[in-house]
């Protein structure tokens, strides 16, 4: 499946969507009902704000994911500076 657009807005994008899933799919099995911190919570924001919430794992997630790289260039074994395909 291909998307238009920034591959890495596209990757946070899905992040959200697939946390607001997970937060959907929990409250449907009451497990605000059961969980003591979450008890009596209105669902929807709770919903919502998983959606921000895994905006920014994902953004966290693909800046370490850059940083090793730039460090593995700059560090790795001497000699072999190692420059990926897509460059």
């Amino acid at each position: 499946m291909r998307f238009r657009g920034s591959a890495v807005v596209n990757f946070c994008i899905l992040m959200g969507l697939c946390g607001m899933a997970g937060h959907l799919w929990a409250v449907h099995r009451a497990v605000r009902e059961t969980s003591d911190a979450t008890q009596g919570a209105q669902p929807l924001p709770a919903v919502i704000f998983s959606g921000f919430e895994f905006v920014f794992y994902g953004g966290l997630i693909l800046a370490i994911a850059w940083l090793a790289g730039r460090i593995g260039e700059r560090f790795g074994p001497a000699g072999q500076r190692h420059r990926p395909a897509w460059r």
